[in-house]
């Protein structure tokens, strides 16, 4: 059941690449399923085997505000899926991170947060959320990991003098299904203010929620942008 969904996911993803950019033909897509464990291994062993360089990896995968539930490796959601999913994925791509990076262009490692750690704790005695279960707290949480994660990353890549730096952004507001656990008041405003602040979901209308993203990965600053320009 698995492999066939995988193998509907990756037939998928061929034919809209195709629709979108012709173009590039050489583009490949490989699965990885960031709330398994067994996924995220075999997927570092693929993109391994085609010895190919790592120039940037962005962590952007992630649930929010989702109902108690765990992954199959029995993570409360949020946690396993946001965090340390990442943290795996990112530990297992280190080695090809730092092989990739030089001295005038780093590699780099974009990891994206939300502005909602800021009101997440760390419940060490209970990071699973098994005693009392808040999807707020949960979702909180594991965005407070990642930027913790980050900050050490960080600390540790630039004592050991690697061409690897590590970066965590808020991306602002996007309008995908991100939002669909959300309390039904929050859908309702979300919904009377979509035609201001939420275009086609494969737009970003202010510019300012793009730039920072142009930044980090392409370390050039874009002093202009054309808001209406598609960012796939």
């Amino acid at each position: 059941c698995c492999s066939l969904f995988t193998e509907m996911l990756v037939s998928k993803w061929k034919e809209e690449r195709e629709e979108r950019n012709p173009l590039r033909p050489d583009m490949e897509f490989l699965y990885c399923d960031l709330a398994s464990m067994k996924s995220i291994r075999q997927f570092v062993q693929q993109f391994r085997a085609k010895n190919c360089p790592l120039h940037v990896l962005v962590n952007n995968a992630g649930v929010m505000l989702v109902p108690e539930r765990q992954t199959e490796d029995g993570f409360e959601e949020h946690f396993g899926l946001n965090y340390l999913g990442h943290f795996l994925l990112t530990n297992l791509l280190l080695d090809t991170l730092k092989q990739s990076g030089t001295h005038s262009h780093s590699a780099r490692i974009v990891t994206v947060s939300s502005a909602t750690h800021y009101v997440g704790k760390l419940h060490l005695d209970d990071l699973q959320s098994r005693c009392s279960y808040s999807p707020h707290g949960a979702y909180a949480q594991s965005k407070l990991a990642l930027v913790l994660f980050t900050y050490r990353l960080q600390h540790l890549l630039t004592a050991n003098g690697s061409h690897v730096t590590a970066n965590v952004v808020d991306p602002g507001v996007v309008n995908t299904e991100l939002y669909k656990h959300v309390f039904w008041v929050v859908k309702v405003v979300k919904w009377m203010t979509a035609w201001l602040f939420f275009k086609v979901r494969i737009y970003l209308f202010f510019p300012i929620i793009l730039l920072p993203y142009l930044y980090i990965v392409n370390a050039a600053v874009s002093t202009e942008l054309n808001m209406f320009h598609s960012v796939l």
